[in-house]
């Protein structure tokens, strides 16, 4: 499969193949309800995951910002690793964010 293959949403749920790909969904059909969801946990905005264990060449990365501007993303350490994942973003000073899920293929 060409990365643009991986690059398109098959399926038109606007989620593009890479990710559903990497989060173990199916690209023919619509996954945009399945997404991993946010939670605030111990004063933290937190998003869990765990990577399916045959998916391989696949770097997952987590980003928030104030304000969706290019240059106000700041990265959020993976706090677990392959396969679970966890970003985690304080809420103290942080009333309004946008978080993204960045995901890759080596």
């Amino acid at each position: 499969m060409q990365l643009g293959d991986y690059a398109s949403a098959f399926d038109s749920d606007g989620l593009p193949n890479l990710i559903e790909f990497s989060l173990g969904l199916n690209p023919k059909r619509n996954s945009a309800g399945t997404l991993p969801t946010s939670q605030i946990l111990s004063g933290n905005h937190v998003v869990n995951f765990t990577q399916p264990t045959d998916i391989k060449d696949i770097i997952h990365g987590g980003e928030w910002s104030k304000t969706l501007l290019p240059d106000s993303w700041i990265a959020i350490p993976d706090t677990a690793g392959p396969p679970q994942h966890s970003f985690s973003v304080s809420t103290d000073t942080r009333s309004q964010i946008f978080r993204r899920l960045k995901v890759s293929a080596l």
